[in-house]
């Protein structure tokens, strides 16, 4: 995947998470990105509560081979306080799964990306 800023565009890989709802990038790359943050709030992951600011991503593109698969822009995220409270991009529902059926293989550790038609 692909996260782009003002200023600064990078590559790196994310999870696609079925049990997230919003959208999480870790803490070091937000400051690589240059991401301006708002207010903290208490937020609820797997690991339990922890602090996150909010932030726009100005384009976020889903890379397969690397091309561009699917392209968001102005995607609201959270970034955590605590560098080590999420350590890669972690995709949720909120623009992911309104797109997209997605079935995961678990077998074959694949997953099947197919464009929503309502």
């Amino acid at each position: 995947m692909r996260l782009v800023s003002r200023d600064v565009s990078l590559t790196t890989i994310g999870l696609v998470d079925s049990g997230a709802t919003v959208t999480f990038i870790p803490t070091q790359l937000a400051d690589i990105l240059k991401l301006p943050k708002e207010e903290p709030q208490d937020v609820t992951g797997a690991g339990g509560k922890f602090r996150a600011y909010k932030a726009i991503i100005s384009k976020l593109e889903i890379l397969k081979r690397k091309r561009v698969f699917a392209s968001f822009k102005e995607v609201p995220i959270l970034v955590p306080e605590n560098p080590s409270a999420i350590p890669y991009v972690v995709l949720g529902r909120d623009y992911l799964f309104p797109r997209f059926r997605i079935t995961f293989i678990e077998k074959k550790q694949r997953m099947i990306f197919r464009r929503s038609r309502s």
